[in-house]
């Protein structure tokens, strides 16, 4: 916000050994992609007016590869639109479209078409209700593949390029990472599961997955993991919450343990099926990890995200305690041994939790924000602030009902705070 230093798009003559810059302007793009011939280059750009950086209105462009060329828009939709993909003809774009502005980062992305050449779109996965990511084309164009965020996992799905349903291509347990796709149709992927740090893996045939590399293999062989166990719980509301357990190694039936409630951050994110090597690290130490996608979590829909808009600390808070009551009930976690922390949202929500209830006898808030009215103007977040929560001018009785540093006094377990100034 300060200088007037920008991202633009530039390429490189491998042979010439000289670069020519393709874009310019008080703009920042990013994401380029080729298209098939090598005569075009579709890329992100916010370049609305007066001022980009008051909201987050980024385009899909494209550009000729030539000196002089003119970016034009080409998506031109209200949302956040991003990471474009070529059409192995070069006929169509597809990229993933942002929600609808009002709902933020709550709202769920969608996969769409555009053509670069005439004014053609096609929403294909709109009424999915779900973020997805990194879309591409199959080899043949019949199909894009995407990752998409579910439930507490992330399947690797398609969906074809003239519409229909949407089929999960690997699935299960498990969190697809990454992809790639062959000439003949060959599926690889970047997949990590509760017992399986992140491993390249082939699609059979037959749809089973064979593992590729075993770099983790050899580290695995030396320690003991903890079992991690999906659960279903009720907030006080009666809104079922999904959650996850990973017991301590040595953990036998009948046991209480000290649990620990993790809290993610975002807080429009997701706990899912991968492996949580702070998860384990916690277990191996004795404890019982309990983890949860309370309401404000991706992968549930908008509405379920969008439920906490401008209430922090409510409905979320109810969701996390619901978990641990869950899993108190189980017979497992020792209601008088509990803990919390969190990062960045995960933080933030540590500090409702402290300050809400005295059942946790400590605290790790980590990159959290407690009094918003002296955050608001020093962080990166300007632009969100003021779209949820308005102007603290404004709407400074929210400002101030929604901080957790003006209820300071409630809590009552020892607190670490987590924090830094500077990258290293």
């Amino acid at each position: 916000y300060l200088r007037e230093v920008r991202k633009h798009i530039h390429i490189f003559d491998l042979a010439g050994k000289k670069s020519l810059q393709l874009t310019s302007g008080p703009f920042d793009d990013s994401e380029p992609a080729w298209s098939p011939d090598g005569q075009r280059i579709a890329f992100v750009s916010n370049r609305s007016l007066p001022d980009p950086d008051a909201n987050q209105d980024s385009e899909i462009f494209v550009v000729d590869a030539r000196e002089g060329a003119v970016p034009r828009a080409v998506s031109r939709s209200a949302g956040s639109d991003a990471a474009p993909a070529f059409s192995p003809d070069g006929r169509w774009i597809a990229y993933v479209a942002g929600g609808d502005p009002k709902d933020m980062w709550y709202g769920a992305s969608h996969l769409a078409l555009v053509s670069p050449t005439v004014d053609a779109r096609d929403a294909l996965t709109a009424s999915l209700d779900r973020n997805i990511l990194s879309p591409r084309f199959s080899k043949d164009g019949r199909f894009v593949y995407f990752l998409l965020e579910e439930s507490g996992s992330q399947p690797l799905a398609r969906v074809p390029v003239g519409g229909g349903p949407v089929e999960r291509v690997v699935a299960g347990p498990r969190d697809v990472q990454a992809f790639d796709l062959g000439p003949q149709g060959e599926v690889v992927v970047l997949e990590t599961s509760p017992q399986q740090p992140a491993e390249v893996s082939k699609l059979g045939a037959d749809g089973a997955l064979s593992r590729v590399t075993r770099v983790n293999d050899a580290f695995l062989k030396g320690i003991r993991l903890g079992e991690v166990r999906r659960f279903k719980a009720r907030s006080a509301d009666g809104t079922e919450i999904d959650g996850f357990l990973t017991l301590p190694p040595d953990f036998k039936p009948g046991e209480k343990r000290p649990a620990i409630l993790r809290i993610h951050g975002g807080p429009a994110m997701q706990y899912s099926s991968a492996f949580e090597f702070q998860w384990q690290a916690l277990a191996a130490g004795g404890y019982a990890v309990i983890a949860s996608n309370p309401r404000g979590s991706t992968g549930y829909g908008t509405a379920f995200s969008r439920a906490i808009w401008a209430d922090w600390g409510n409905k979320d808070f109810e969701d996390v305690i619901g978990a641990v009551d869950h899993v108190i009930g189980l017979g497992i976690a020792d209601p008088e041994r509990l803990g919390v922390g969190g990062w960045s949202y995960g933080g933030m929500l540590t500090d409702y939790v402290i300050t809400k209830t005295g059942r946790f006898k400590a605290a790790v808030s980590g990159a959290s924000e407690a009094n918003y009215l002296a955050t608001y103007g020093t962080d990166h977040y300007q632009y969100e602030w003021e779209t949820e929560l308005g102007l603290p001018w404004k709407t400074t009785d929210l400002w101030l009902r929604l901080s957790p540093w003006f209820q300071v006094e409630k809590v009552t377990p020892p607190t670490q705070l987590l924090c830094g100034d500077a990258a290293q």
